[in-house]
Order: structure tokens, then sequence, then C-alpha cells
């Protein structure tokens, strides 16, 4: 039939085009035409499947109708457009009828690029939204219609006709568009068109979602009641036409209801998958899509598919994770279609395990949300259960679903179906694989995401992973390098971005892992924050405080090898921390009310109001800390200790409840004194760049769980508190902040909340509550602002105003968790191992605050180790190690403070290192030293014979017959070992001499002297023979000034300084009498006791003592006793000159000394002539002509002149060019009075003239003499000593090796 039909038109249309024009019977043809479409239609529409592939001829007919047709409709003239429409219809129709089937059976008929022309052909039938190719022939399409129409409408005159055509017209374009969109979809089963197509945001797909989302009943014309107007003939067309589109469409699509366009779009899918299954996944990914309408129709291509074919490389968990998702959809279909697809995975992938075909073909669900949802959780945890293998993949993917998903409720309760797999996840082994980290940072996100909409699910999750205990520390390392990576990435100023958000959720999931496992949190985020010792800065921050540093070295550091017009500048101005010179950089802020207010680098105030702050916890009786009001603190805030370890008190009125202790010293004056910045210093402050160490991101994780947790904290409470209070002065806002939390939390969990279920009767009398409330507010009130200031120990700056305010914090602390006995001793103990091995210099100066605020019990090995790191310190005496080195010494001397007198001789290296370190050049060391010297002979007892043998059996030996060298961490040329000898020891007297050359030093000189006056232990202070002369020599400038000074305020007035001045003086002078009784000196005893009495002046004093000391020891120890004289009037002030000069004038008018040493008398005491003392320097040059007239036979003017030149260290030289002999150094006794008793000290000792070592030799003596001691004691618990003050090493000055030796 189809033959003869094709047949027929074929003879039509020969006919009709060999007639001549006039007689053209084109509208005969054309009927005829669209007779032979309708009847293809017809063959088309009652086929059975598989029709085509059995008789071949049918394809080819087919084929020829569809091409010939397609040709005719796109070539044929405008006018025809009624038969053009059932052309059109026609063809859809035998498209979406047979178009899948051909592609099956003869590919070549009908080919991808005749697929493509095909479909945009039919795109170009429908509506505007659907045909979105952006091609002519839409355009043209619609243009045809409306021609059409407006020609209708001119023959039509009648109104109701009018209308009756233009239904008709538009019914006649809705048949056409909805049988071509049907034969649109059929067109799409076979490979894609091209790529596009295959985009699942292309314009086919595209096209599908918008059949979804159309939810209006738009049926076909065939589909409605008829109406009464229309006629069932085509007043203007070929009759019959509105009977032939309802008799296709009402067959076709009679059973179609408000959803046949969402069965068009699955249909359309259909075709797609089936043909092209490497979009298998693609499709899966639209199962989650935002509209659940789209959802619903992938998904059930999805299943249909699924369970019709094997998908090749399909992942087993993106099938379960989408089973789980759609088990509890609201549509029952939806839900039987997970479960049918259940059912065929598990058929497919695990037969083999046993499990039958239809092991959930019996499943029952219910039609309630809560009994499909406890189905959901039954159903997860036994696969979870049954297939434990595909937890870590399954999990992943359910989480990414999570972080793309919209559909919040069925996301809800996928979270909740995670949890049996969650439990299957062993993170430790995962670790190593990668995988480990994968799964944490989807679990991080969608706790990020997910966290506040649904905190219970999220908190279950974390649970369940902190189940296995053996989970938490893979999850906290990743935490902790999340927050890292997070922070490098935060390029700006501003916590921003990732970095800002990284907070909340890292702690959320610290405080879940905590509630499940605590101990195992807490282990292994405190042994994370104890990292913080060894963690080095960066480069740029290292050093940034380096210069800060440099800044201060321009001025002079006071030595006492420097020239004596250097010696008598004042101190230098104390360096600023990096925070204060960049806010200096940055310029002023003034407040509101006009004032000057300075803010550091990081933008917190140092001055002006508290921040205000809510109240800290109601806790869990909601008793406790609910108040607010004015501060009061008791106990050790009362007595604020300062840096050096002294007690100031703090006077607080009974009435007043506010609490005034000591604050750092206006910042204007500070900045005011603080030299301009420039260089690379400036640059190197450039842009504030966050920098935080993973110790950091512990306690920011620590401070939150604190408050939640007690028990589990005790053992660590130690390095906790150390932590916190040595980062309270951090230049992160964010370490700040949460260091004060940590601290609060610990408080409120170990000390306020205890004391909650206390009443005042029950519990004393309400003082340790009132205490810790306090205590609390007062750290509460701080919040945001800095609790001290930044700044590090300099040799120039000693007292802290901060070190006060960080002990008196501390003492409160451990005051206030009184049920922690042992806090004090060991929270030192971790103070001081934290002092001795923190690689960060500011934290060690810190340590050692602590330590002192602490005083607790120390060992032998600890002074040990002290003195290790001061031998370390002293190999790099940088000017920020030189600092440090004030820390250490003020730590000794708490430390002896701290000790029962009569255990002080148990720690003999104590005494030893003290006299090793006097060997120093620098003036504030040597200060320091002495000040601990001081505490140790007070509490030794030297008229003990047992205090001498012992302090003598512990004395340092030269092991003469090996070379000895002991520097640290360092290798020099064997040569320079050999030469490199500790100084050979000749008793502390000579030492402590030197100290009166400085003023700064003058004092402690005076005091330690003041302590040895006494006439045993010769062997350990100094010569029997010349020790007692050096003694009055050296103490009695200083008699004499406080008896003169003594004399002017009785006359003037009383002060109590001064009048405690002179009784000190009396006490020495009294000592010094009965040792010159126990020699002997009979006379010179007298003099001594007559010091104290009413009529007694300075010069009748002198002029009393001077025979005696001639008669006894000159002229054999005159050059002694005027070489220390002499160097003394260079060295200090003009009040102690006038006394000196007295002595001297007495001293040469009885005794006689060598000409060569003339000359260095007249030149120092001639220098006097032009000032305020030229009259007592006068008669000294009187006395001195006379002495050499008298005693020798004289100095002509000639060799006096002579003797004028100096070479460049200021010693005379003649002018011939040879050295002169001058007076030998107060420290080289053995020059004059022959060798000690107790020879065996350290090392040999080096013939000088010069009266004072270098610096270099006195910094290399420090060092060996005080090695020598070391070697003596052992290494104490440090074995390893190099690990002790690492930045001395990595000092941020580093490969300049002459910088030890030039600068100082």
């Amino acid at each position: 039939m189809l033959a003869s039909l094709h047949s027929f038109l074929g003879e039509v249309t020969s006919e009709v085009e060999n007639r001549p024009k006039w007689k053209s019977q084109r509208i005969r043809r054309d009927e005829i035409r669209v007779h032979v479409a309708n009847v293809y239609r017809m063959v088309a529409d009652s086929m059975w499947q598989g029709m085509l592939s059995r008789k071949t001829s049918l394809q080819f007919h087919f084929a020829q109708f569809i091409d010939g047709t397609a040709q005719y409709i796109c070539s044929s003239p405008q006018d025809m457009f009624q038969e053009l429409q059932l052309l059109r219809f026609s063809l859809a129709s035998v498209l979406r009828d047979l178009s899948s089937e051909l592609v099956r059976t003869n590919p070549a008929s009908l080919n991808i690029r005749m697929r493509r022309k095909l479909f945009e052909l039919l795109a170009s039938w429908c509506d505007d939204s659907v045909a979105s190719w952006g091609q002519d022939t839409t355009s043209d399409y619609r243009r045809e219609i409306e021609r059409y129409k407006s020609a209708q409408s001119v023959r039509t005159k009648d109104s109701m006709e009018k209308i009756s055509l233009d239904k008709e017209i538009n019914e006649q374009v809705e048949a056409v568009q909805w049988m071509a969109m049907n034969a649109m979809a059929a067109l799409l089963f076979g490979p894609g068109f091209d790529d596009n197509a295959k985009k699942i945001t292309g314009r086919v797909f595209t096209w599908i979602n918008s059949l979804f989302l159309d939810n209006a009943a738009r049926m076909p014309i065939g589909c409605s009641p008829a109406d009464p107007r229309t006629t069932s003939q085509s007043k203007f067309g070929i009759p019959g036409t509105v009977d032939v589109f309802r008799s296709a469409l009402v067959s076709r699509d009679k059973q179609r209801g408000s959803h046949f366009r969402v069965h068009l779009a699955k249909t359309a899918l259909m075709n797609i998958l089936q043909s092209n299954l490497e979009l298998f996944p693609a499709f899966i990914d639209k199962c989650y899509a935002r509209d659940l309408p789209i959802a619903n129709g992938y998904f059930s291509v999805v299943a249909e598919v699924y369970m019709r074919q094997e998908i090749p490389k399909c992942e087993i968990q993106k099938l379960l994770s989408l089973i789980l998702y759609k088990v509890v959809d609201p549509c029952r279909q939806i839900r039987d279609d997970a479960l049918q697809m259940l059912e065929t995975l598990s058929a497919r992938e695990w037969a083999e395990e046993g499990e039958g075909a239809g092991r959930y073909r019996a499943a029952v669900v219910g039609d309630l949300p809560d009994s499909y949802q406890q189905f959901q959780y039954q159903l997860s945890a036994k696969l979870a259960k049954e297939h434990p293998e595909l937890s870590e993949y399954l999990c992943e993917e359910i989480m990414q679903r999570q972080l793309d998903a919209v559909d919040m409720i069925a996301q809800h309760q996928v979270l909740t179906c995670m949890a049996p797999w969650i439990e299957n996840l062993k993170l430790w082994v995962l670790k190593s694989t990668g995988w480990g980290d994968r799964l944490l940072k989807s679990m991080y996100y969608v706790t990020w995401h997910r966290g506040d909409h649904f905190p219970d699910e999220i908190e279950k999750l974390w649970s369940t992973v902190a189940r296995k205990v053996r989970n938490v520390d893979p999850v906290l390392d990743f935490l902790i390098n999340k927050g890292i990576e997070d922070c490098d990435s935060n390029a700006s100023g501003e916590i921003s971005g990732a970095f800002a958000t990284y907070f909340p959720v890292a702690k959320r999931i610290s405080l879940y892992l905590a509630r499940v496992s605590p101990q195992r949190t807490i282990d292994h985020l405190v042994f994370a924050l104890a990292q913080r010792m060894t963690d080095d800065q960066p480069e740029q921050f290292r050093r940034a405080t380096e210069l800060a540093f440099e800044l201060d070295s321009s001025n002079p550091v006071l030595e006492f090898s420097q020239a004596p017009q250097q010696m008598q500048m004042v101190d230098p101005l104390p360096p600023m921390s990096p925070l204060l010179i960049r806010s200096s950089l940055e310029g002023q802020l003034r407040t509101v009310s006009g004032s000057l207010s300075w803010r550091t680098a990081t933008g917190r105030s140092m001055s002006g109001p508290l921040n205000p702050m809510p109240d800290i916890h109601t806790g869990r009786s909601g008793q406790l800390f609910t108040g607010s009001g004015p501060l009061s603190i008791s106990g050790p805030l009362m007595g604020v200790r300062t840096s050096t370890g002294s007690l100031k008190s703090r006077q607080l009125s009974r009435d007043s409840a506010d609490c005034y202790m000591e604050a750092p010293p206006a910042m204007e004056d500070v900045r005011s004194s603080t030299p301009a910045v420039t260089g690379d210093f400036h640059s190197v402050l450039q842009g504030h760049q966050h920098w935080l160490s993973k110790a950091d991101i512990a306690l920011i994780l620590l401070a939150e769980i604190a408050y939640e947790n007690d028990e589990d904290f005790r053992g660590y409470l130690p390095l906790l508190f150390h932590v916190t209070f040595v980062s309270m002065d951090s230049a992160e806002d964010i370490v700040l902040e949460h260091c004060q939390q940590l601290l609060v939390n610990l408080l409120y969990s170990l000390a306020g909340r205890p004391l909650e279920s206390y009443s005042i009767g029950e519990f004393g009398d309400g003082e340790d509550k009132k205490q810790v409330e306090s205590l609390l507010k007062y750290v509460q009130s701080k919040k945001g602002s800095m609790m001290w200031e930044h700044e590090d120990m300099t040799l120039t700056k000693v007292d802290l105003p901060s070190a006060a305010l960080l002990s008196a914090l501390v003492q409160s602390v451990v005051d206030a968790v009184f049920f922690q006995g042992d806090l004090r001793q060991r929270w030192g103990e971790e103070a001081l191992k934290w002092a001795m091995e923190c690689s960060s210099r500011h934290l060690a100066c810190r340590s050692h605050q602590i330590f002192r605020a602490l005083r607790p019990s120390v060992t032998t090995d600890t002074c040990v180790s002290l003195l290790h790191c001061l031998q370390q310190c002293f190999s790099n005496p940088s000017p920020s190690v030189l600092g440090f080195i004030m820390e250490i010494l003020l730590s000794l001397q708490v430390i002896v403070e701290n000790m029962e007198p009569e255990k002080v001789i148990l720690y003999p290296q104590l005494f030893w290192g003290c006299v090793a370190m006097l060997h120093t050049d620098f003036v504030h060391i040597y200060t320091q030293v002495l000040e601990l010297f001081a505490r140790i002979i007070d509490h030794l007892s030297f008229q003990d014979p047992t205090v001498e043998n012992v302090l003598l059996s512990n004395m340092p030996k030269d092991d003469h017959d090996k070379t000895y060298h002991h520097e640290l961490g360092r290798q020099e040329d064997e040569a320079v070992v050999d030469k490199a000898r500790p100084p050979l020891f000749e008793g502390v007297q000579p030492l402590v001499l030197k100290g009166l050359m400085s003023m700064h030093s003058h004092e402690s000189a005076i005091k330690v002297l003041s302590r040895i006056t006494l006439e045993s232990c010769d062997c350990i202070l100094g010569s029997s023979e010349t020790r007692l002369l050096m003694h009055i020599v050296g103490m009695l400038p200083w008699l004499c000034l406080q008896l003169q000074q003594e004399r002017s305020s009785t006359s003037s007035g009383f002060e109590a300084s001064v009048q405690h001045q002179y009784q000190r003086a009396c006490l020495v002078a009294s000592n010094v009498a009965e040792w010159c009784e126990a020699k002997g000196l009979d006379e010179m005893a007298v003099v001594f006791y007559s010091y104290s009495g009413s009529q007694t002046s300075v010069d009748g004093f002198i002029e009393q003592l001077a025979p005696l000391l001639c008669l006894e020891w000159f002229p054999h120890h005159s050059a002694l006793a005027f070489g220390h004289l002499l160097r003394l009037l260079e060295k200090v002030l003009p009040e102690y000159q006038r006394v000196i000069l007295l002595l001297l004038r007495a001293l040469l008018q009885y005794t006689s000394i060598e000409p060569s040493q003339s000359p260095h008398v007249y030149r120092i005491v001639s220098q006097l002539v032009e000032g305020p003392l030229c009259h007592e320097a006068l008669r000294v040059l009187e006395a001195l002509l006379q002495n050499c007239g008298t005693f020798s036979t004289g100095l002509s003017e000639t060799t006096m002149l002579n003797y004028q030149n100096q070479d460049p260290s200021g010693r005379l030289v003649s002018s011939h060019d040879k050295p002169t002999a001058l007076l030998v150094s107060q420290s080289s006794f053995k020059a004059r009075s022959g060798p000690l008793l107790y020879s065996g000290g350290i090392g040999v000792v080096q013939t000088s003239v010069d009266a004072l070592p270098s610096k270099e030799t006195a910094l290399q003596n420090t060092r060996l003499a005080l090695g020598k001691v070391l070697e003596t004691y052992g290494s104490g618990k440090w074995k390893d000593y190099k690990r002790l003050v690492p930045f001395v090493a990595n000092n941020g000055i580093q490969g300049n090796s002459t910088y030890n030796t030039q600068q100082y």
C-alpha cells in the first residue's frame, strides 16, 4: 500500500508539473500529499513494536516519507499554511512513533545530522520558550501564522466566525506544537547531536527541565470539550481538518491529565540516557536539584534505566547515597522507586555475598514521615553493618551532596542516617592514605554550612567519630593544620574569608569531641600547646624584634673598659617593642575628649576606659558571678611584685571596692623618647600580617573546652596557665582574646564552680568565693585590651611595669585555685623549663618573670642549668641576649632569697658562678651579679670554718696537664684553644673592688664589701698580706663621704636616708676596727672606733689614719693603693673625688712613690685643676712635688713634659716611645704581694700594667671562668645543654662574627 501510494503521488506530481501553467492543478496535488501523509501517520500510529526491524521495506518507505516531507515543508510557499500544518502534524506524529526504532534498526536512515536537522525544524514550530535555538525559522513560522490569521480575518465579516476562526487556528498551532514536542523527545534517542546537547546545562536539558517546571494543565485541543460554536468542518481549509487533529490526539493522549508535560520530559530523559549511558553520573547529580519536580523526574528515569540495564562503571556509593536520600521523599512513588533500585543493586553487586534478589522487596514503609524516616535510619544501619568497606566512600559522597543540597528537610534526614557509616571510620588508618583528610575536609565544610541549621545532627556525627578515641587525634591534627592553612592564605591585615569562619567551626568540632572523649581531646591539644616552647617565629617577625633592640644599641652600653668620659653618660633609653615602635610610626590617635591615645599595630588601645563586657557565667546554679560593679581584689593584687622579685605594697581603701594596680607609665612619655625609625626597620613593620602557630590554634580550641571540663584539666594546669600568661601580650588579637577566655573558663571550672556548692557557713567565711569572683571580673574587664604592655628587659630597663602586673595576676590565680595545693611548685618548674628551653626570647623572659612570682623550691641541677644558660648567653652577647642575662640573674637572686639560710652552703656552684661572672665588662650585668653575690653572702657564715672548707673544697681547679677550653657550641682553632686559659683566681675582693669604678655598680660593690669586712677566709676573699689594706682603701672614700654628709645633715636638718647610710658606715667602720685588732693594729683600730664619734671630721679622720696606713703597708704596697685611688678618681662622681684627693694628699705626706709613677699621678690630678676641686687638686700636686723632692732625686721639668704624651689606650708614653711602668692594677695582687696560700685557682695570671682588662679579654675571662665552674659541677639536669636558650644561637643578628668583640 505504501509503495502504491508513493507511486501514485509521484504520478500526480509528474502530471501536474508537465501541464501548462494555466492548467495547473497544484491544489489537487497538495490535497493528495496531505491525504498520503495522513495515511503514513495512521499507519505509524497503528504499528506495533518491532515491526520495522522485521520489515526492512517499511524502513525505506518511512525514511523516504520523513525526508521528503521535511524538504517539502521547508521549500513550500507561505500561502499554503493550512496544508503545511497538516503535513507538519503528520511528520511530527510519524517521528514520535517511529524515530527511536528507526535509529535502533537502521541508524543510517536517521543519522545524527538528520536527527539534529529535524530536531531544530520541530523546535521552530514550538513557542519561543521551547524554540530557543536562535534561528530565523522560528520567526518565519510565527510570521506565517500571523499572516494567515490576518488574511482569514479580512475574508470574514461576521464576528462569531472570526472568533471561531481564531480558535481553530490556535488549536491547530497547539496541536502541531504538542506533536512536535513529542517528536523532539523521540528524536533524542540515539547518540547526542553534539557536545552541547550532552551538557546537563545545555539547550536540550534546559528545554526538558522547563517541562518539569510548567505545572499548568496545558492539554492539546483534542482533549478539551467540544465548543458548541465550533463545527466539525473547517470553513477555510481542507474538509475535516479539526477532526483530523482530534482523532489523532484523543486516541493517543486521552489518558494524559495535568502531568502530561512531566511524562514527556521523562520520555525525553529516558531516550537520552538509554542511548548515552556515560551521562548516568550527571543524571544522578540532577537528582539532587534545587527544584523538587526536576529532581524527582531525573530520579524516576535513573531508577528505571538502572533497573532495565547494566550501567558500566557505576560507583556503588553514589547509588547508595541517592537511595538513602530518596527513601524519605514525600512522594510515595519516589520511595518505592528507591527501594526497587536498592533491590536491583543488591542483586547485582552483593549476590555473591548471599543476599537474595528479593531481600528488600518485602520492605513495608509507612506513609507518615516518622515511619519512613525511622526506616531510613534502620536501613542505613543495616547496610553499614553488612558493608563497612563502603563507609569512607559513602560518607564522602553524602557529605559532598550535603554541601550542594538545597532541600534542607531531606538533607537533614540524610545527616541522621550517616551516623552508622561514620561509626565504621578508622581515621587513624586512613590518614596515611589521604582518605582521612578528604573525609575530614568534607565533614568540616558540612559543619560550617549545616552546623547552625542542624546542630544536634552535626554533634551526633562528631560524637560518633569520637567514640573511637583514636579518631580524635587525626581530627584535631586536621583542625590545627586547617587553621594554619587558612591563616597563611589570609593575606590582608584583617581576619576575613575562610580564616574568619574557621574559628567558630573548629571550636564547635573540638567541643563535640571533648563531650565524648574529653581526656583524649585535652591530651592532644595540650601536647600541641606544649610545642609553643619550641616554635620558631618567621624570619620577618624575629628580624623586627632584633631591629628594635638595634635602636637601643646606638647608645653605648656601660663597660668598665670604656674611657672615663664615657662612663659618666646617663643610662640610655630602654628599647621599645616592635608593636610600640610601629604605633609611633602610625601616629597619635585622639580620643573624643581630646586626650592622646596610642594604639598598637593591631589597634588595641593602651589607655582609656575598659571595654564593657557581658557577665561571665551564671553557673550551673545561676548564683555565682552574675553581678557587675567595681572590682575588688585582695591578696597578691594588693602587693604587686616587681620584675626583680621585690614586693611593692598597694594601699587600698576599705571603703572603696576599686582596685588600684600599678599601671605602665604614660605611653606618650615613652614614645616621645623613641628615636626615629627609618630604613629596613620601617619596611619590616609595614603591613601587619597574621601569624599563628599550631600552639596558638590549640590554645584557641582549648578555650571553649575549658568551660565544660574541670577534672580533665587538673594534670595540665601548670602548662595551661603558663602558656596563657606568656601569650597575654600577643600581637594577635585572636590569641589575646582566647588567652583571656581560657583563663576565665579555667578559673570558673576549677575554682568558681566547686565553690557554688558551698554556702558561706559550710566552707569558711566566703572570702575564697569573693576572691575568685573579683579575679574573674578583673580578667573579664580586660577583654579586648592588652593585659600588660609587650616589652622586654634590657640592661638599663630592669623594673618592668608589665612584669609587676604579670606577677600580681600570677599570685592571684595561684591563691584562687587553692584546691590545687601543689600548683605553685609545679607551675614554677614548668616556668623554669620554658625559661631555659623556649625558642622565643620574649616568652623565655616572661617565663623567668613568672618563675620569680611563684618562687618554687629548686634543686642543685636547676642552678647548674641556669649557669649553663648564662654561659650560652655570654657566647653571643647581642643587645637582646644581654637583657636576657639580666632576667637569669634576677631569677637566681630570687632562688637564693627563697632558700633556707643553712642550705645555701649546699649550692657552692652559685658562689663560684658569681665569682666567675664578676670578670664581666658589662657594668649592668656586673651590678646584678653583685646583688646575687650579696644575697649568697648573707646566707653564709664565713666565721664558720666549715663554710670556708666547703667552698675551698669545691673551688674549680685548673688541670695544668691539659689545655682546657669550655666554649658551648663553638669549635675554635687549636692555637686559640691552647692560649685560652681561665683567669687565675686571686680572691673575691679584687673582683668586687672593680665595682667601685662605676657609679652604677658602686653601691652594690659597697654592699658586698661591707659583708666581707671580716678577718677570716683570706684564702677565698683575698691575700692576707694586702686584703685589709685594699679593703680600707676601697671603703675609705665611701666612709668619708657618709661622714661628711652626716655632719652636713646634722647642721642643716635631719634626713632619714642620710642617717641610715651613716649607720651602715659606722657598722662597717666598727667591723674594720675589729679586723685591725685581730691583726694587732690597735692604733688603727682606735681610729676606726672613733669614726662614729660626734667630734670626728673627715679631715681629722684621714689625718689620723694616713700615717698608720703608710707605716704598716707603705712603700712596699703603695703602688697597689695609689693605683686603685687614681683609677677611682677618674671614674667616680665629684663628691667622691674630693674625698679621694684629701686621701691622696695625706698619703703623699707620709710615704714615697717611685719616680716613674709620679707622671701618672700628675696627669690624673692635673685634669681637676680647672674644676670646682681646684684647691684640693693643687694641694695634691704640691704634696706630690714635695714627695718627689723629699724621697727621691726629683723630676726635672723636662721629665714631666716627656710623660705628658699618651697612646690611644690612655697609657703614658715617654718621648722615646718606651711604655712607662705605671701603677699596678688592683686586680693583680701577686705583682707585689707574692703568691696566695691557695694558688691552685682558675688559670694563670696575665701580667699587665693596664688598670682593667680590655672588653675582649673580660668577655673571654668570663666565659672561661664560668666554663670551668660548669666543668666542675657537671651539666645538671639538662644533659644536652646545647638545647638551652636556643634563641641565642638563632639570634636575629647572625653572620656578624665580629659583633661580640667590636660592639661590646
